[in-house]
């Protein structure tokens, strides 16, 4: 199975930042994403910060283009709008198999949802996570109390933007039960997934975590120029 994190950097668009453009017209971003799932032949696709309907986006819905775009293979899909006072965004996961078990959290400072697919005969549980930037540690203790409600043993995937350098301590709240799958590929290349130009250097990576599963490669993909975060994506299989 091949899952893809991103943070479309819909909440840049009141920054001073080069993104301003993009997002007043969001279709060309919403074609580059397609074209670069189909591509890479994306299973899962985890998003942070889609532009709602709003008038910073050029009045435009980014989930219903999303879907749109990528009906013909990520069929299935889930959104959850953010809580105020960023109610002009939302998470939302496209995946190639069904949803099952979907569940949301919408806790002020870790936004999160989670849901199961089947691939064959096995069964991932993923996590979408987008932890709040002012108080990351704390969101990620809420984050870690979330899981433990809804995942017990088997394959699991977390992925999305933590706000957390990779040398933090709070990551430690995950461990040992899961690994950073970068860590476990020898990768260092996937955590530069932050546009420094926009962001600079205090914020963090995206991450995929796994429990239960073997990642065979993770990369970031810095072709895709169209947000303050790039791409992550994971292969993985069952341990």
């Amino acid at each position: 199975m091949k899952v893809m994190t991103l943070n479309l950097g819909g909440g840049a668009v009141r920054q001073r930042s080069p993104l301003v453009p993009m997002y007043r017209n969001a279709q060309p971003v919403i074609d580059a994403l397609a074209a670069l799932a189909a591509r890479e032949e994306i299973d899962v696709l985890l998003l942070q910060e889609v532009p709602l309907k709003h008038r910073w986006h050029g009045g435009q819905d980014g989930t219903a283009l999303l879907r749109q775009a990528l009906t013909g293979r990520l069929s299935h899909s889930r959104f959850a709008q953010y809580p105020k006072p960023r109610r002009r965004l939302a998470l939302m996961v496209l995946s190639r198999f069904p949803i099952r078990g979907y569940k949301v959290t919408q806790a002020k400072l870790s936004r999160a949802q989670t849901f199961v697919v089947k691939v064959g005969r096995r069964r991932f549980r993923l996590f979408n996570y987008h932890g709040d930037v002012h108080q990351p540690m704390e969101a990620l203790t809420g984050f870690r109390r979330f899981i433990g409600q809804n995942y017990q043993r088997g394959a699991c995937v977390l992925g999305g933007d933590f706000n957390l350098r990779a040398d933090s301590p709070a990551l430690a709240e995950l461990t040992p039960r899961f690994k950073d799958a970068c860590v476990e590929v020898g990768g260092g290349d996937c955590h530069k997934t932050v546009n420094l130009e926009v962001h600079g250097p205090r914020l963090g990576p995206d991450y995929i975590w796994v429990a239960g599963c073997t990642p065979s490669s993770v990369r970031s993909l810095p072709e895709f120029a169209f947000s303050d975060h790039l791409p992550v994506v994971a292969e993985l299989r069952r341990a």
